[in-house]
């Protein structure tokens, strides 16, 4: 669970489930694989959608470094108001390191993932060596 890591740097999506939300994944999961030598973790949370839904976006794009999820329905109102996401909105952004949000965007675009990825290097890893 996510809760698990809060101490390490981390990207945390909510998401609901679309096709812009398939096409972060696979940018996401790149970049999950180019993080792997760091503690960095990824995340995609889906905020609606089934476990099958899960399983096929993974088997059907490949993923192996992304970690994918689907909110309790039993706590999903309470896990979305914690996180103070709006669950009208496409996706929110999170980045966070040692339980502090560092950069938080909301209604990501696919063709902004670059936005993305600089906020990683300059919030995540700005004091350590640049990954290519």
């Amino acid at each position: 669970p996510v809760c698990t890591y809060l101490d390490q740097p981390a990207i945390l999506i909510f998401a609901q489930n679309s096709a812009n939300t398939v096409s972060l994944a696979n940018r996401l999961e790149a970049l999950a694989e180019k993080y792997q030598p760091s503690d960095l973790n990824v995340f995609l949370v889906l905020t609606d959608g089934t476990a099958a839904d899960i399983e096929q976006m993974a088997r059907s794009n490949q993923l192996q470094h992304l970690s994918i999820s689907l909110l309790d329905p039993a706590t999903r109102t309470d896990d979305l108001r914690a996180w103070k996401v709006d669950s009208n909105r496409e996706n929110t952004v999170v980045l966070y390191r040692d339980y502090i949000v560092l950069w938080k965007h909301v209604g990501l675009r696919s063709a902004e993932f670059d936005e993305l990825e600089l906020a990683v290097q300059s919030q995540l890893f700005a004091e350590e060596e640049l990954i290519p």
